[in-house]
């Protein structure tokens, strides 16, 4: 949950996507990161797998995730 806090105090201070990169070995987390709606955005030098994600994007799926089992989230 704590990455959907990260993503809305992002999005309040003007970030617009997330990027991460990922060792060419850890499959798991590439997986993980194409699931939850990232996007590759190709390989660097050093081999490791690179990956974007819109904050947009991910406020639209806590929204979802919220919504699919009736929780109400307290704004401050």
């Amino acid at each position: 949950m704590r990455e959907l806090l990260d993503a809305a105090v992002a999005k309040r201070r003007g970030v617009s996507v997330f990027w991460a990169s990922v060792l060419p070995e850890n499959r798991a987390m590439a997986g993980l990161f194409l699931a939850a709606g990232g996007e590759e955005t190709g390989t660097a030098e050093d081999g490791e797998r690179g990956f974007e994600m819109r904050v947009d994007r991910i406020l639209r799926g806590r929204r979802k995730f919220l919504e699919s089992r009736k929780i109400q989230l307290l704004e401050r």
